[in-house]
């Protein structure tokens, strides 16, 4: 068994080591590209921020959420959407994990091309193109854009009605190393009413737009995993343990993949089998939860924890 990997392991490998689009075939830098994963829901509403699709950011619109779109792209089923009004400067974001304060070793020098579809009622509906480097780490903040001269080819017109890939090819020039990701960011153009349906964003190494690669959806499930995970529920069996000297009823609940770092849990409501309706201590790790009752809580034959509708959020 020590011999065996498990693949969501090899892919936080691959991840951390910037080499996700590198191995296994796999050239798409952006996770959920064709818009396939929804642990959050379908409707973002106007929320700003992570609402819906998965890794997927949005700002300042009058609606988000799932494409009701009638056709789609060949070999596409679902799509994006967003509605926004003539004076919004509406944007939708992907943030692309590198390994910490590394990204210009990892990237400079090297061409690469982001391409995707779009749907709309406006002609030229695109803007902007950004791909920004972001990060906690002085100096991490650089933009480029289409109008940046880091830029060798565009193509972001479209015509009303019509789905469109638009393309847009660059090479990397970071002036520091500082940074946690690169965002891609598509920005519709802020002085028009819209709406907009989005879909097989792809990021990929090479100076040409290559066919979009449909990774398998159990795949694509787990690289979302990593950074959001939203559970059908976590139930903790609690048996008497020793903490030292001192009893308590302990247990544990594993992710199914390690997530990017230590998450946020996001709890809506416990339930109790065999024990008091008291609130649990619970540690929060990269890969697991500890749950614990002492004390006034401790019982001596055990019992269940069970998180109803809980989700674990690791995302940049």
């Amino acid at each position: 068994m020590s011999n065996i990997v498990r693949s969501n392991d090899k892919i936080n490998q691959m991840i951390n080591t910037g080499k996700l689009a590198q191995y296994g075939g796999f050239k798409n830098y952006i996770i959920n590209g064709g818009f396939d994963i929804w642990q959050r829901g379908t409707n973002g509403g106007a929320n700003d921020g992570y609402a819906d699709a998965d890794r997927f950011i949005t700002a300042k619109v009058l609606s988000r959420g799932k494409s009701d779109a009638t056709t789609y792209p060949l070999g596409f089923s679902s799509a994006y959407k967003i509605t926004k009004n003539n004076t919004q400067d509406s944007q939708i974001i992907q943030r692309v994990e590198f390994p910490k304060d590394k990204i210009k070793t990892i990237t400079n020098g090297r061409t690469f091309t982001f391409s995707a579809w779009v749907l709309s009622d406006v002609t030229n509906v695109i803007e902007n193109i950004y791909i920004i480097k972001q990060g906690t780490s002085s100096n991490a903040y650089e933009a480029r854009s289409n109008t940046s001269g880091f830029v060798n080819s565009l193509d972001i017109g479209n015509s009303a009605n019509i789905w469109k890939r638009i393309s847009m090819t660059f090479t990397f020039d970071w002036g520091y190393e500082a940074g946690d990701c690169i965002e891609v960011r598509i920005d519709p153009a802020n002085n028009v009413a819209a709406t907009l349906h989005t879909t097989g964003w792809q990021l990929e190494e090479g100076s040409v737009a290559t066919p979009f690669e449909h990774r398998p959806y159990g795949l694509e499930l787990s690289l979302c995993q990593r950074y959001y995970w939203k559970p059908a529920y976590m139930r903790f069996a609690l048996p008497v343990a020793y903490n030292g000297s001192t009893a308590e009823n302990w247990g544990s609940f594993f992710y199914t993949t390690t997530m990017r770092t230590t998450p946020s849990l996001i709890n809506t409501g416990y339930a109790f089998i065999g024990h008091h309706a008291d609130i649990p201590t619970i540690a929060i790790y990269p890969n697991h939860l500890d749950a614990a009752y002492n004390g006034s809580s401790f019982r001596s034959n055990g019992g269940t924890l069970v998180i109803n509708g809980g989700a674990l959020d690791a995302e940049l």
